[in-house]
């Protein structure tokens, strides 16, 4: 009787615990009904209400599925008050490079393309750059392995985006990343 309460136990905890190996977002494409899955979530977000200021940075990784080749998606939006609309634009250049900093190293990811877009709401103005960044089996193994620290990506005119990922966020990260790896071996 021992042992079957303890195999009970032990299948609640794994059904409990157990890893949901769930995408971040899932879109389909109407068209197509070809799926698209995204690994990752938040790096940082900083913003103030009093002048209305601030950014969010999300990492996301996926899998080109036209030539099985994953690539990492580092979506930054940045919001200003919608006065500051017209003197305000923030830009990334193609060709340099950005940086993650894990607990095993360095990953640093060169700027593939960039998708940029506007948007005003009210009395915020928001910048949404979409940096788009090839990633190797070595930089996804680092992914899934390490907890990342901190970031740093620098802007067109010499700008640095850089901050420290709290814990919370690193671990959540990792656990996507793991997933992304486990799907796509």
């Amino acid at each position: 009787m021992k042992k079957l309460n303890l195999i009970i136990v032990f299948l609640i905890t794994i059904t409990c615990y157990g890893q949901n190996c769930k995408a971040h977002i899932s879109n389909k494409d109407e068209i197509t009904e070809i799926t698209t899955e995204l690994w990752g979530g938040k790096l940082d977000s900083k913003s103030t209400i009093v002048n209305g200021k601030g950014y969010d940075i999300k990492l996301l990784i996926a899998m080109d599925k036209d030539v099985n080749k994953p690539y990492a998606i580092l979506n930054i939006v940045n919001h200003v008050a919608a006065e500051d609309a017209d003197i305000f634009d923030i830009n990334f250049e193609e060709g340099a490079e950005y940086i993650l900093k894990t607990e095993g190293g360095l990953i640093k990811l060169k700027i593939d393309k960039v998708f940029k877009s506007k948007k005003r709401f009210m009395s915020t103005f928001s910048v949404t750059n979409q940096i788009i960044s090839s990633l190797t089996e070595t930089d996804i193994k680092l992914l899934s392995t390490e907890n990342i620290s901190m970031f740093r990506v620098i802007t067109e005119n010499g700008q640095k985006l850089e901050g420290t990922v709290d814990k919370k966020n690193s671990k959540k990260l990792k656990l996507q990343f793991e997933c992304f790896a486990k799907n796509n071996p």
